[in-house]
C-alpha cells in the first residue's frame, strides 16, 4: 500500500494548493505452516527462526529488494510490524504462521 505525504491548503480565494511530499510504501507478507527450522524448507530458504531472528538483530533501516519481471526494485525499510504463532509441533520442529510488516523510510 502507498501512503501519501502531503500538504492541502485552502487558500483565500478558495483555490486549492496541493504539494506532495512524498509517497511511503508499506510492504506486508505473511506465511502459514513454514518450518521452524531451515532444514525442513522445500527450498533449503530461511525457515521460522532464521526470519524471526532477522527480526530481532536488524532494529534499523535495512533494503528489501523486490524482483519481478521489469527488473529489481530496492526499498529502505524498518520493521513495522512482526507475529508469529506456533501451529503444529512435530517432533524436532515446530510449524508456524508468520506476519511480517515493512515502512519504508
Amino acid at each position: 500500500s502507498v501512503e501519501r505525504i502531503e500538504t492541502v491548503n485552502r487558500m483565500s480565494n478558495a483555490m486549492l494548493r496541493k504539494w506532495v511530499v512524498a509517497d511511503k510504501r508499506t510492504f506486508t507478507t505473511s506465511w502459514t505452516m513454514i518450518p521452524s527450522l531451515t532444514a525442513k524448507t522445500v527450498d533449503g530458504k530461511w525457515g521460522g527462526v532464521d526470519i524471526e531472528t532477522f527480526y530481532n538483530t536488524t532494529p534499523g533501516v535495512f533494503t528489501l529488494t523486490i524482483r519481478n519481471t521489469h527488473g529489481n526494485q530496492s526499498y529502505s525499510v524498518v520493521f513495522k510490524d512482526f507475529s508469529k504463532e506456533v501451529v503444529k509441533r512435530f517432533g524436532t520442529h515446530d510449524w508456524w504462521d508468520m506476519s511480517v510488516t515493512l515502512e519504508e523510510v
